[in-house]
């Protein structure tokens, strides 16, 4: 909700804003972790993609020319989705805008 609307709000400057979702990716963390967080990743891991296929779609937005100028959009997969309703309710996107604005600014 922040990326679309950081997208509106730097629209026609020349700076991009995308959302990228890696999908499920197995990394290293939680890998000393015991108890049930252990058996989960046991189940899980055999479906779960390696870090190159979750890079994917930054990859793609960052060396494809064709997505030079792409802003506001989500990708999963490397390909444009849409995302869900609520994200893409303005006033819901202004009110996050505003709010992580505020929290960034209160830490400095």
């Amino acid at each position: 909700m922040y990326t679309y609307a950081q997208a509106r709000r730097h629209e026609g400057q020349g700076v991009t804003f995308n959302a990228v979702s890696p999908g499920a990716v197995k990394t290293t963390l939680g890998t000393k972790a015991g108890g049930p967080i252990k058996i989960i990743q046991a189940l899980t891991n055999p479906f779960i993609g390696p870090p190159e296929k979750g890079s994917r779609g930054c990859v793609r937005l960052l060396a494809d020319p064709v997505l030079a100028t792409a802003t506001g959009g989500y990708y999963s997969s490397a390909q444009l989705k849409k995302s869900s309703e609520k994200s893409r309710d303005r006033d819901a996107q202004d009110l996050v805008y505003k709010k992580t604005e505020h929290e960034l600014r209160s830490h400095n």
